[in-house]
């Protein structure tokens, strides 16, 4: 399923069985969700160059994604070492 690249303000779909998508939705904010999409999306790179790459893609600051990988870190939604 080609979902195409959700940078131009589509959300991404969760897929979330359980009646967690809609909890999961109103939690967290349009960039987590895309982090998360891009994330799932992309196995196998690291954090780093994945914000880096999604910065220049989509305009949004590289500080803004690092802050919100943080938050999505401290809830236990993703796993990652540190930045590089």
């Amino acid at each position: 399923m080609d979902e195409g690249l959700p940078i131009s303000g589509d959300r991404p779909p969760i897929s979330a069985g359980l009646g967690i998508r809609k909890t999961l939705l109103k939690a967290l904010n349009e960039k987590q969700i895309l982090l998360l999409y891009k994330i799932k999306t992309n196995p196998g790179n690291t954090v780093t160059s994945l914000l880096t790459r999604l910065s220049s893609e989509s305009s949004i600051p590289l500080s803004t994604l690092k802050r919100n990988v943080i938050i999505l870190k401290r809830l236990d939604l993703v796993e990652y070492s540190d930045f590089a």
